[in-house]
């Protein structure tokens, strides 16, 4: 646990620092702060180990300082190319075009008289479909029984007053 919980709090405060903080910087500060850092972990590298490079030769020396050296002019490199894109340490964010927003009360409005229409076709055409079979049925029935009633029991015709007989 002594080693574990340290640890722990170092990953996350770094987690915190990579994804929270640098994505803000401009690239020409974190560059610089790249390089800040390689140069201080040069010189903690030197004074851990003074004795081994005061022990070396002129060429050794040279090579120990070989990647720095790169990782300089490297860095050099890519921040004359940031800025020759660039031209000062900002980078310049284009503008949004505006979009039109949509009016969600008519698109509202539109839906309902849409539902409006439709619910008022279906109930049109229900209303026809059953009118239709109304007077068919209307017909059918008021024929049969006209033939029906119009005629006696004994097959005479029906009269439809009492003067008739007279």
């Amino acid at each position: 646990m002594e080693f574990y919980l340290p640890s722990l709090l170092i990953l996350v405060i770094s987690g915190i620092i990579i994804f929270m903080v640098l994505p803000k910087f401009a690239p020409t500060v974190l560059l610089a702060i790249s390089l800040a850092l390689l140069i201080g972990g040069m010189y903690h590298h030197y004074n851990l180990f003074k004795d081994e490079y005061r022990n070396a030769t002129w060429y050794d020396t040279l090579k120990a300082y070989a990647p720095g050296i790169m990782y300089g002019i490297l860095i050099i490199f890519l921040l004359g190319y940031v800025l020759s894109f660039f031209g000062s340490s900002g980078v310049p964010v284009p503008e949004a075009p505006e979009l039109p927003t949509p009016n969600i009360i008519e698109s509202v409005n539109n839906v309902a008289k849409a539902a409006n229409n439709v619910a008022n076709n279906a109930a049109k055409v229900a209303n026809n479909a059953v009118n239709n079979a109304a007077n068919s049925i209307k017909n059918n029935l008021g024929s049969l029984f006209k033939n029906v009633s119009s005629r006696n029991r004994n097959g005479s015709k029906v009269r439809s007053s009492f003067f008739e007989e007279i």
